[in-house]
């Protein structure tokens, strides 16, 4: 992985006329990846591949210089969980995420759990390294389906109960490929929300949806659930958080980066029909010569789509703060106070 060492001279634009202004002094960042490479158990013969920027460690330290150039002069704090690669050292990956936690106050980790995991080894690793929640992820599901999995496929109800007795958050990616639309995930989330009432539910990349179809078809059926939150991680489409807003209060949602590494590449990712993709710079076959072709930073191309859906929502500079601080910080005192 590369650590974007300087801006190039689109970067420096877009941060100076849209961005600068826009983003509050502090930020919490509600979705971040850190890691070892000895973390990462694949090989090559794994679908999908060893990712190729897992070959550095990134700590807390590497984040700061991180974010130190894409977001300069900003206080960040993190909600820190492991990557969760497709074959992992949990143990050590967990342990890691807790250590590095532990030094920043107000920054917290949360553990990358898997179905085959006791419930038993679960509440002694919270209780051990502080967890404030559990992080689970499709790779996992006990299908072996990762594309089509259910949510209690790759986070069984006896990981969710130790979730819902000691107060915790859970960070969730959902799998289907409508995702927060399909009906099996509205009806299952529904019913989790309702019957493990202690548990905070983040949605992952606001429900998983990089296109605004998949939340505007499910919005209706999950506005209403108490404990359900939204991280914005990797939205690019501001049609997205113009549904959140109008729809979800303001106090619901959780800025997050998705680092890493997707905050620091360039491309934004692009949506069309009922799915969408990562467009970057060596992936495409355009003719771009009637534009400006260069490609800025995926984070700015979600802090630009998030501005453009505040603004249209006419979000107070209050509110704004909100989202990037005061509603996760006030979250994890709760979560905490339990």
């Amino acid at each position: 992985m590369k650590l974007p060492t300087q801006w190039q001279a689109i970067d420096r634009r877009i941060w100076e006329e849209e961005l600068e202004g826009f983003l509050p002094k502090r930020i919490f960042d509600a979705h971040a990846h850190i890691f070892k490479p000895e973390h990462c158990l694949q090989t090559p013969k794994d679908l999908p591949p060893r990712p190729d920027w897992s070959d550095k460690e990134v700590n807390l330290s590497f984040l700061r210089e991180y974010f130190g150039v894409l977001l300069p002069e900003r206080e960040i704090h993190w909600l820190l969980m492991g990557f969760p690669f497709v074959r992992c050292d949990f143990d050590r990956l967990n342990a890691f995420v807790a250590a590095e936690a532990s030094k920043d106050l107000l920054s917290a980790p949360l553990m990358v759990v898997h179905p085959q995991m006791h419930s038993k080894e679960a509440a002694a690793m919270v209780e051990k390294h502080s967890f404030v929640g559990f992080k689970p992820y499709r790779w996992y599901s006990v299908t072996g389906d990762v594309v089509e999995c259910s949510i209690t496929d790759m986070l069984p109800e006896s990981l969710i109960e130790v979730a819902n007795d000691k107060h915790l958050l859970i960070t969730l990616h959902l799998s289907k490929r409508a995702g927060i639309a399909n009906k099996d995930n509205i009806k299952t989330l529904r019913r989790l929300s309702r019957r493990y009432p202690h548990v905070q539910w983040i949605l992952a990349h606001c429900a998983r949806s990089f296109n605004p179809w998949f939340l505007e078809k499910a919005v209706e059926r999950i506005r209403d659930l108490p404990n359900v939150w939204y991280d914005t991680s990797a939205v690019c489409d501001s049609g997205v958080f113009d549904i959140l807003l109008r729809n979800i209060s303001w106090k619901r949602i959780l800025y997050g980066s998705d680092a890493l590494p997707g905050s620091g590449e360039r491309g934004k990712y692009i949506a069309f029909a009922y799915g969408w993709a990562l467009l970057r710079e060596d992936n495409h076959r355009f003719d771009l010569s009637h534009c400006d072709p260069r490609m800025t930073f995926i984070l700015y191309e979600e802090l630009r789509a998030l501005c453009r859906a505040a603004f249209n929502a006419g979000l107070t500079r209050a509110q704004i703060e909100d989202i990037f601080y005061n509603n996760a910080i006030q979250l994890l005192e709760t979560q905490k106070a339990k």
